[in-house]
């Protein structure tokens, strides 16, 4: 899978979430013990993760986790709108990034650690966007 394909999979996310729905499910820094928004940085942390990972099913499981330990509708069990829950459209997309060309788990890894970077750069990006609309508004 090409970085415009991994880019493509990032920007769908964007096509389920509405703005409104982009500010209820997304933050910039993590608030401790608050399960109720992604912070961004948990992306770059995962991203992270994936270089020292040994194998696809280990951040399959961390996502899982993720999503075990949020209230429904917060978080990573988020619904998007689209009957989905956000922890299941990267799961989705993390199962494409498994699957395209047979790749070993290197390079499955190295496409994950790509996928989680550019979720963080545009997390980032719909955070700043939200925190315009919401001071416009006010």
């Amino acid at each position: 899978m090409t970085k415009k394909d991994i880019i493509a999979l990032v920007n769908e996310i964007g096509s389920c979430i509405s703005k409104e729905e982009r500010s209820l499910l997304f933050v910039k820094e993590g608030t401790s013990g608050n399960n109720k928004k992604i912070g961004c940085n948990q992306f770059r942390d995962i991203a992270s993760l994936c270089k020292s990972a040994e194998c696809y099913e280990e951040i399959e499981m961390l996502i899982r986790y993720n999503m075990a330990k949020c209230k429904n509708g917060e978080s990573w069990m988020f619904n998007c709108g689209n009957k989905k829950l956000f922890g299941e459209i990267v799961l989705g997309n993390m199962s494409k990034i498994n699957n395209a060309e047979n790749k070993n788990d290197t390079e499955v890894l190295k496409s994950l650690e790509l996928y989680f970077g550019y979720l963080y750069w545009q997390s980032r990006i719909w955070t700043a966007e939200s925190e315009a609309t919401n001071e416009k508004k006010g």
